[in-house]
């Protein structure tokens, strides 16, 4: 089951989440229109689940973010193998949930594209972050190097096409899930 976290409601956000002081107040799109992203959930995804999810960084600054949910032992097997769209469809990333804390990591094995991996702990605390490369076909599965962080984690989110700077997972900053889907508006989100 997903582990659900408190969402923070009326957070300042920054445009993109990355930089200044936030603008909140859903002010993100062109002539205040809030901005939207659109989501395709094709067949690439259809077998999970998805969550907003709030980073707080250290110094207070938050993002919103939309995720793919991976939290079953078959979803985290499966991951994003064979995805080939960087753009995840328009998620900003996906969540692999673990039932509690857990030792071990990711690999690459048929990872089509170039991944960052973001683990928190059983608090939703930052713990590292990975630069992940896919490991090619002709490499034997004892050779592909794997990816985990320095201590045991609850949440591990892979990012494609969005860094993890730009969505405040850094060092001291927090991740929160809430057990609701996503909307087509994040506030103070670029599209």
């Amino acid at each position: 089951m997903l582990a659900v976290g408190a969402l923070v409601l009326g957070a300042a956000l920054a445009a993109g989440c990355s930089g200044g002081s936030g603008s909140g107040g859903g002010e993100g799109g062109e002539g205040g229109q809030p901005a939207t992203s659109v989501r395709e959930r094709g067949t690439a995804f259809a077998a999970f689940g998805e969550t907003v999810a709030t980073v707080t960084a250290a110094d207070g600054r938050t993002c919103e973010v939309c995720l793919l949910v991976a939290d079953t032992p078959e979803q985290r097997r499966r991951g994003l193998m064979e995805v080939t769209d960087p753009a995840l469809g328009g998620y900003d990333g996906m969540v692999f949930v673990n039932e509690q804390p857990e030792p071990g990591g990711f690999w690459m094995r048929n990872t089509r594209i170039p991944l960052t991996a973001v683990f928190f702990d059983g608090d939703g605390a930052y713990l590292s972050a990975e630069s992940m490369v896919p490991c090619p076909d002709d490499v034997a599965d004892a050779n592909c190097p794997s990816y985990a962080p320095p201590a045991p984690f609850l949440y591990g989110v892979e990012l494609a096409d969005r860094s993890a700077d730009d969505l405040l997972m850094t060092e001291g900053s927090r991740l929160e899930l809430a057990d609701r889907p996503c909307p087509a508006t994040l506030d103070g989100r670029d599209p």
